[in-house]
């Protein structure tokens, strides 16, 4: 079974064009006998780089991304 939330990534990154929805449908059917999220199993098969992910997730949970690198602490 696809989690709610793999569903509603592999959805953001259809709307902003990182993935076409074919392909988004093929890595959800991948996913779904398996241990693996999506954001894992695209990171390890290279298909989305982990700031597009991070981006979208943002939007999803309609947080903040914040680059830790940036901030002085």
């Amino acid at each position: 079974m696809i989690k709610q939330s793999d569903s509603d990534l592999a959805a953001e990154l259809v709307k902003r064009g990182i993935l076409t929805q074919p392909i988004a449908d093929k890595f959800l059917t991948e996913i779904q006998n398996s241990n693996k999220n999506l954001k894992e199993h695209l990171i390890v098969s290279k298909a989305v780089s982990e700031k597009s992910i991070l981006e979208a997730l943002s939007t999803i949970l309609n947080l903040e991304l914040i680059d830790l690198k940036k901030i002085e602490i």
